[in-house]
């Protein structure tokens, strides 16, 4: 959470960069989805990794992004 923190912290970013709000990093609602997509949307990805630190928590938000990928979108073959 740390690193999410730091992006909205962060005074050169606004929530158009990457549409994180307080309320999605509340550690009381863990069932958002909403919350969830917005954390790992592309625009949070791509920003947590000009952090040299953040690679355990890109890795992470990208490894929910896949399981999310694979259980909601309907196009996705068995292959992917």
């Amino acid at each position: 959470m740390g690193h999410l923190q730091q992006l909205l912290d962060n005074v050169q970013l606004t929530r158009l960069d990457h549409e994180l709000t307080q309320s999605d990093l509340k550690p009381t609602d863990r069932q958002n989805f909403r919350s969830c997509l917005r954390i790992t949307s592309c625009d949070v990805l791509n920003l947590i990794t000009r952090d040299d630190n953040s690679n355990a928590t890109y890795m992470y938000l990208k490894l929910i992004k896949f399981i999310i990928f694979s259980y909601i979108e309907p196009t996705t073959s068995n292959e992917e």
